[in-house]
Parts: structure tokens; C-alpha cells; sequence
């Protein structure tokens, strides 16, 4: 919280800071008696608001950098095992059509026959 006299942060149970009661103690007034606090000093609050304002600005933009950063890495950790898993299965099973283009195709057994020898 804040003083109402002059605006310095306080303990949250206090309404006055220290220096205000000590004054006003020194200045007591009659019970009953109307006064009119002075004007706080608003820049000061309003500083700190605007720095409050501008730091939650930057911690959601954190935040949301932080959100679709790790959304991002999730996705390429599972196209990467996807990928693994398909080279994987390619090289202990081939299907027939490849085995038909590559192998049984004489051009290509040529050439085979040819880096052999």
C-alpha cells in the first residue's frame, strides 16, 4: 500500500507511513476537526503502473514465445520419429513395385553388373 498523505510505499496493515504519523503526532488535531490531505504525488504511482502495464506486456509476449517454441520442438521431435520410423520399415520390409523398378529393371541390373566387375 501506499501513504494517503504523501504517497511512499507502506506495510499493507498501515494507512500512514512512518514519517506522516511521526508529523502528525507532533501537529495532533481535535477530534471532529474536518482536514484536507494534500495532494499525493500521482507520477510516481503512475510510473509504476505504466512499468507494470509494459513488464506484463513483455511477460505474455514471453509467454507466448515460450507456448509455440515448445508446441514447435513437439512437432518436429515427432516428425523426426515418424521419418525414423518410416526409413525403419522401408529398410526391413520393401515392397514389391520397388523391388520391380529397381532390381528386376535391366538397365539397372546392368549397371550393377557393371560397378561389379
Amino acid at each position: 500500500m501506499s501513504c494517503m498523505r504523501c504517497g511512499k510505499e507502506t506495510k499493507e496493515s498501515q494507512v500512514f507511513c512512518e514519517e506522516c504519523l511521526a508529523d502528525m503526532e507532533r501537529h495532533p488535531v481535535k477530534p471532529g476537526t474536518p482536514i484536507q490531505l494534500p495532494n499525493r504525488v500521482v507520477r510516481t504511482a503512475a510510473k509504476r503502473d505504466r512499468f507494470r502495464v509494459a513488464a506484463s506486456k513483455w511477460q505474455d509476449r514471453i509467454f507466448r514465445l515460450k507456448y509455440i517454441m515448445f508446441w514447435m520442438i513437439l512437432l518436429i521431435v515427432l516428425l523426426t520419429a515418424a521419418l525414423a520410423l518410416c526409413i525403419c520399415l522401408l529398410l526391413q520390409v520393401t515392397p514389391e513395385w520397388i523391388n520391380d523398378l529397381f532390381y528386376e529393371n535391366p538397365v539397372i541390373k546392368s549397371v550393377i553388373s557393371n560397378a561389379g566387375h
